[in-house]
């Protein structure tokens, strides 16, 4: 996945365990790269993979059934309107599901190269970090994680549908 690499040096930038070792992102790149081999950059690939997955799934087959059944109104900006608050909703029930997954990749990336590794698998990892510190753990950054997928997916769908024509809907745009 073309976004693991920014993932890593995101997750490394802002880790404390991480803190005061980079100086900007370059550096941040250079010294993954230099100190831990290409290969660091594919860390926390398969929590990521089940992050997206699920996100993806529920968030457009979501979207794709409520356009199937709510019907759209004749007034434009009433349209945007129910597609925005639509389409933010899912997209914040979908975070809900996908939170878990994001968290361990985030205990994934932000490991220090050469010391113990606690994390190892995807659900070993969720089920050390329950059992360990409590089920909320799991959820930590939700809030503004849903806010800011709700919404940012929801505008970037919206803009998709306006720019594309659709065949085959009876829609005309």
């Amino acid at each position: 996945m073309a976004f693991a690499p920014f993932q890593v040096v995101k997750v490394r930038l802002m880790a404390k365990e991480h803190l005061g070792r980079y100086n900007n992102t370059l550096d941040c790149l250079v010294k993954v790269v230099r100190g831990e081999g290409i290969l660091a950059l594919t860390i926390g690939l398969t929590p990521t993979l089940w992050r997206n997955c699920i996100w993806d799934s529920i968030y457009l087959s979501g979207m794709y059934n409520i356009d199937l059944l709510v019907p759209k109104p004749e007034n434009y900006a009433v349209a945007v309107v129910q597609d925005g608050v639509l389409g933010t909703a899912m997209g914040m029930f979908a975070t809900c599901f996908n939170t878990p997954f994001d968290v361990v990749k985030s205990r994934f990336q932000a490991q220090l190269p050469g010391a113990p590794n606690p994390y190892t698998s995807t659900f070993g990892t969720l089920r050390r970090i329950v059992a360990e510190e409590g089920p909320t753990q799991i959820y930590r950054g939700l809030l503004p994680k849903a806010i800011r997928l709700g919404v940012g997916q929801t505008v970037g769908l919206m803009v998709f549908q306006a720019l594309v024509p659709h065949e085959n809907t009876g829609q005309d745009q």
